[in-house]
């Protein structure tokens, strides 16, 4: 029973002993955890702070090239229809001048390039088959014709015999060595004869008529054909640059950046249409920054203003800008209350003038759409002491810090002046050099070890 007892009581003790120990080294944590500031002696800014994106000054658009007129021939349909994405590089690719960026579907126009291969080797063979056709016309036509000229000049030299008989059997029978009758059958060989001419002449004229004719119709044939050839190789032409036009290039060196669709980025399996703007190029070497000055502040700010900038994804470092633009007609601002899946926005009932601004400088870090903070200069103090805003506490209608003195902390009532949105210009209550704490402490300084309070 003495031993149970025994462990009991060391127990309680050792129990209470870690207590104390987690009691009073959570008060060194507490202590030790409020960060600090000292109150700094100096030029200080006045100004405004706002948020904004950053847009790139210059930037090269890409679009598509094709123009849907391989649709105009075979089938009846008409040109212009769009095309399916079926791939484009990742968003911030970095390419050369040339480089492909984004391929299109060739399924169809691969299809009308066969359908036109074939028609183009038809008409090609069709037109040599005409002209085979020309060539045996012309021989068959040629040798009718020598024939039909062959009996014409056959024709007409016998008529010249004819003729010549005839002659001298008149001289004859004016001598009376021949009898009448001999001259009225000669008479009518030489008439026999002449119509034989007559109708070997006609057989010519017919012969180079009908030659003529078919040779005619023939090359009317072969002009069809090689119209056809001619038309075929146009279109094929016109396919192959379609072909061509399925790879869009960079016509600049940079980055690429995806174009939008109604809200949404240009995705592989969209369906695009001709000159469709797939993406853009930015010139990452000028920025300019898009944002909202509210119109309780819009008085204090003008063009040629000066403003810092810093850029969320690049902490610790800062750029200088230049207001080049305020819009004279004020709108409302907007927020997004999407969940990701629908973008969708809100009113804020306050009114803000959009403005624009130069930035000067670049990081190759940089790129357009990161969110930027800005800081619009609208006045500048020389040599005035100021102190982290954070620092500051009310109490009623008082401002006051809590000033550390050596082993104590105090609290100590100042008199403020001009603020921006980090720190605050202290007119009366406070020496440069002096530390504050930052924040106020979570439990009373008098319960804090190794702190005492004093008020100010």
């Amino acid at each position: 029973m003495k031993q149970l007892l025994g462990v009991f009581v060391v127990c309680i003790l050792g129990l209470a002993g870690f207590g104390v120990y987690y009691i009073t080294r959570g008060e060194d944590t507490v202590a030790e955890e409020i960060p600090t500031a000292q109150a700094e002696h100096g030029p200080f800014t006045v100004g405004i702070s706002e948020v904004g994106v950053l847009k790139a000054v210059k930037s090269t658009s890409v679009s598509t090239s094709f123009t849907g007129r391989h649709r105009d021939r075979g089938g009846g349909r008409g040109g212009g229809g769009g095309r399916t994405l079926s791939r484009i590089v990742e968003e911030e690719t970095i390419v050369k001048k040339g480089d492909p960026i984004a391929w299109l579907d060739t399924t169809e126009i691969d299809q009308y390039k066969l359908e036109w291969e074939s028609r183009l080797k038809g008409y090609e063979a069709m037109r040599d088959k005409q002209q085979e056709r020309l060539n045996l016309q012309r021989k068959d036509s040629e040798v009718q014709v020598k024939k039909a000229r062959a009996n014409r000049d056959f024709a007409e030299t016998e008529l010249d015999e004819a003729n010549a008989r005839l002659s001298r059997l008149d001289m004859l029978l004016e001598k009376g060595l021949v009898a009448e009758k001999a001259v009225r059958d000669q008479r009518r060989v030489s008439r026999n004869k002449k119509y034989a001419l007559e109708t070997a002449e006609s057989a010519l004229k017919e012969a180079l008529i009908k030659r003529e004719a078919q040779e005619k119709v023939i090359n009317a044939e072969i002009m069809e054909a090689d119209s056809k050839f001619a038309d075929a190789q146009k279109w094929m032409k016109e396919i192959e640059e379609q072909l061509e036009a399925s790879v869009v290039r960079a016509p600049v060196d940079g980055m690429v950046l995806h174009g939008r669709r109604h809200r949404e980025k240009v995705k592989e399996g969209d369906m695009v249409y001709p000159y469709y703007a797939l993406a853009t190029i930015p010139d990452l070497s000028e920025f300019r920054i898009a944002s909202q000055v509210e119109e309780v502040e819009i008085d204090r700010v003008r063009v040629g203003q000066k403003a810092d900038v810093t850029v969320d994804a690049l902490p610790g470092v800062k750029f200088s800008a230049e207001i080049e633009y305020i819009s004279q007609l004020a709108t409302e601002r907007e927020r997004s209350i999407g969940a990701g899946f629908v973008d969708e926005t809100e009113r804020t009932g306050v009114r803000v003038f959009e403005t624009l601004l130069t930035m000067d400088g670049t990081d190759k870090a940089l790129r357009p759409g990161m969110s930027v903070g800005i800081d619009i200069v609208v006045d500048r103090l020389d040599n005035v002491l100021y102190i982290p805003s954070a620092g500051v506490f009310k109490r009623g209608e008082s401002s006051f810090v809590y000033l550390k003195e050596g082993d104590r902390t105090v609290t100590r009532d100042v008199v403020l002046g001009r603020r921006n949105n980090k720190a605050v210009v202290v007119v009366e209550g406070l020496n440069e050099g002096d530390e504050i704490l930052l924040e106020e402490p979570t439990q009373p300084l008098e319960k804090v070890r190794g702190v005492s309070v004093a008020s100010g």
